[in-house]
Order: C-alpha cells, then sequence, then structure tokens
C-alpha cells in the first residue's frame, strides 16, 4: 500500500499504516450559508458532516446517530437554539455540544441550564 493510501473500512479511516476513527459532526444551524460553511470547515478537519435548517430536524438527526459534535445555532426556524438543546438532553444525546450564541444573554442562559454538555 502507498504511504499515503487511504482506505475506509466501516467507521475507520487507515492512512498509510495509521488507522483513526471517523469523527461525525451534525450542523443545525438555521442560516444556510453559514451551516454550508460550517460544514466545509469540518469536513477539511476530516469530519463526516450532516446539515440540519431547522430544530425538530436536527434532534431527530441526533436521535438517530451518534454524532462526536454538535453544533448548534442560536436561532432556528422553529424553535430557539435553547429549546433545540434542552430537546437534546432530554433525549439523552451524548455528543459535545457547540451552541453558537449570538449575544451574551443567550449563551449565560444555556450556561445556566448546564446544557452545554449533553453527556
Amino acid at each position: 500500500m502507498a504511504a499515503n493510501a487511504l482506505v475506509i473500512d466501516d467507521e475507520d479511516i487507515f492512512i498509510g499504516r495509521s488507522k483513526a476513527k471517523l469523527r461525525t459532526a451534525l450542523v443545525i444551524h438555521g442560516e444556510p450559508l453559514v451551516a454550508r460553511s460550517l460544514a466545509m470547515i469540518l469536513g477539511a478537519e476530516a469530519f463526516i458532516v450532516e446539515t440540519a435548517s431547522a430544530g425538530a430536524e436536527g434532534v431527530s438527526l441526533a436521535q438517530q446517530a451518534a454524532f462526536d459534535v454538535i453544533i448548534l445555532g442560536a436561532d432556528l426556524p422553529d424553535m430557539s437554539g435553547l429549546e433545540a438543546m434542552n430537546q437534546l438532553k432530554l433525549a439523552e444525546v451524548t455528543a459535545a455540544v457547540v451552541f453558537a450564541s449570538v449575544t451574551p444573554a443567550t449563551a449565560a442562559k444555556a450556561a445556566m441550564l448546564h446544557l452545554s454538555d449533553c453527556s
């Protein structure tokens, strides 16, 4: 096998002779341009990325698959980002959640709810 050969086997990636676990990310954001940009950035960092444009869709995806990280926008078309975070916590989603807040007040509310860690 060539030094930089890539073989995908189930959920493992083999690069040359090293083996690394694939990382998965879910981007839940109401702004399509922001969601695409985040997906591109994460993809460049070797994440397999799925996106959702609404909170309910994102929560549903998070319940169906085990993501390593979820990036959650503060303003979604169907609910607030805080409500989506609460639903993720109630659903016992174990992914790390990064809350993309646009205001310090919203970030403070998320911290008070202890929702930044959904495990």
